[in-house]
């Protein structure tokens, strides 16, 4: 289900709240449970939130550069692409553990009713999180 929390922050919010969350969600993982997580990934998921916590700080102050808005939009994009590969990622491994425990068609009938599940989840958090319009 984290995955699935972490899907729809990189579609629904910033690259800067959904870096935060993924740093606490690695966080918590790491100090809270037996799951072993290496040393790079403890680390740079606090640091990536940290550094592009700082760029967008620091754009701030640098209003005048031309190539400040496209390097920006990257970022964004870098961050949220970061945030789909992860919540792919744990979805793949959650369905190849299915598929190994169970025989094939019903692996993939176990599949489909476990995404099954976690779409009203999905959906209930982008309506969820979703940054409200502005009102005209």
């Amino acid at each position: 289900m984290l995955t699935v929390l972490v899907a729809t922050l990189g579609i629904t919010q910033r690259a800067v709240l959904g870096l935060w969350v993924l740093a606490g969600l690695v966080m918590l993982v790491a100090v809270g449970t037996d799951i072993v997580i290496p040393t790079i990934i403890t680390v740079s998921a606090p640091a990536g939130a940290i550094a592009l916590t700082g760029w967008k700080w620091s754009i701030r102050c640098w209003q005048g550069a031309p190539w400040l808005p496209m390097v920006d939009m990257w970022l964004e994009r870098i961050g949220r692409a970061i945030l789909l590969l992860l919540a792919a990622f744990g979805l793949w491994t959650v369905a190849s553990g299915i598929m190994i425990d169970k025989p094939a068609l019903l692996g993939l009938v176990a599949i489909f009713f476990y995404l099954l599940l976690l779409y009203p989840l999905f959906l209930a958090l982008r309506v969820g999180l979703e940054p409200k319009a502005s009102v005209a």
